[in-house]
């Protein structure tokens, strides 16, 4: 089976947390790689990347632990693209 990577950009509750939230999203859903990303005036993002199996119910199943992450405004998807 094939595998994925996707690439979310995650939005904090409140922005001067943003390293507490990029801390708490290593521990739990442990991405290939993660950082914070300036977004605009002074606002910061936690950007990662997970590889994941390209088959159905995957990509759901990651994103409903990402909605059990406390501190989590918002997130989304910013890239999928299937790993070789």
């Amino acid at each position: 089976m094939a595998n994925v990577i996707i690439t979310y950009r995650v939005f904090p509750k409140e922005m001067e947390k943003a390293l507490e939230l990029k801390e708490r999203i290593e521990q739990e859903i442990k991405p290939e790689r993660i950082s914070l990303e300036p977004l605009a005036f002074g606002i910061k993002v936690v950007v990662f990347s997970k590889l994941i199996e390209d088959k159905e119910g995957e990509t759901e199943r990651l994103e409903e632990r990402l909605r059990g992450i406390e501190g989590i405004s918002e997130f989304e998807v910013i890239e999928v693209s299937r790993s070789l």
